[in-house]
């Protein structure tokens, strides 16, 4: 077991440092973002200095190494479109509004999807199964972007029940966390119902029935106790997969989170920012699996890496 998680810990590493080239190669992609900063005419000398000032008057591979021995030191730097701020600062700033989205997406998907799937595996091949499986089949099939867009212009613009974006009361976050948690409710729905199945076709459901048990008590007390071990390994996963996948509706909805933060940089060639952002995604999601994994090996003794 210790050799698994050594392994898995060395993988970590390992995509870290492949998302650290590629976050880079990526920010000096969009091209010097002094451009973006200092007007046409900016003086020479300003523009070298500040090149100096920031180190990116430096070859490539210097900046590389320089920028990995900082960010291992949890020095990220500053940013360029908003000086007064390091990058690190501005991630502080932003990560519990991610978190918010992200958590009240995971409501959503649990709010929804886990009855739907209890209900599903229970009255199979019935209207309520056929109903899951088309809300389980626009889930995983629809672009959370246009969800986004879609319940927007329905419920903000058409109906004026909630706020078109910004972040304030209750009212602002439930449009956005439909939108990034729908994707959540179709792959927590399936997951629910295969488990289910698994659970209803066993045989102390069997004897629970002989026995003369309500069928409420035994669907959801004996059997979703049982079937709930496989959605509740999938929320580390989920936390994980809600909080990188937040960019595009918080552009959409002007949610002040990394997501939206990751799109401004972009835009700006902000690629101080943008990377620092890319790697606090990537680190959150390898190490909510990095956990999963391990929780499995301690879990199921078979496990193990060969």
């Amino acid at each position: 077991m210790q050799r698994y998680i050594i392994m898995r810990i060395l993988q970590a590493i390992l995509v870290l440092v492949v998302v650290s080239v590629i976050a880079f190669a990526l920010g000096h992609a969009g091209g010097n973002p002094l451009d973006a900063i200092l007007p046409d005419d900016a003086d020479a000398t300003v523009r070298a200095d500040l090149e100096e000032f920031w180190g990116i008057n430096k070859p490539l591979h210097e900046q590389y190494f320089t920028y990995v021995w900082n960010a291992v030191r949890g020095d990220f730097g500053h940013s360029f479109k908003y000086p007064r701020f390091t990058v690190s600062e501005l991630i502080a700033d932003r990560f519990m509004a991610t978190i918010q989205l992200a958590g009240a997406g995971i409501l959503v998907a649990v709010v929804i999807g886990l009855p739907i799937g209890v209900l599903t595996a229970t009255y199979r091949d019935t209207i309520f199964d056929w109903t899951g499986k088309v809300v389980a089949l626009l889930g995983q099939s629809l672009p959370v972007f246009w969800l986004g867009i879609v319940l927007m212009w329905i419920f903000a613009v058409q109906l004026d029940w909630f706020p078109t974006s910004g972040k304030g009361g209750i009212r602002n976050l439930v449009l956005p966390a439909v939108a990034i948690g729908w994707f959540q409710v179709a792959a927590m729905l399936r997951l629910v119902r295969s488990s289910m199945l698994d659970v209803l076709d066993s045989e102390y459901v069997k004897l629970a029935r002989i026995k003369g048990l309500p069928e409420r008590k035994i669907i959801w007390k004996h059997c979703l106790r049982n079937a709930a071990i496989a959605p509740l390994t999938y929320f580390a996963i989920t936390l994980g997969s809600l909080m990188v996948g937040s960019v595009s509706i918080e552009t959409v909805f002007q949610w002040p989170g990394l997501g939206f933060l990751l799109f401004n940089a972009a835009r700006s060639s902000d690629y101080a920012l943008l990377q620092g952002i890319m790697l606090t995604f990537t680190t959150i999601y390898i190490v909510a699996n990095l956990l999963v994994d391990i929780a499995y090996a301690y879990l199921d003794p078979r496990i193990r890496y060969n």
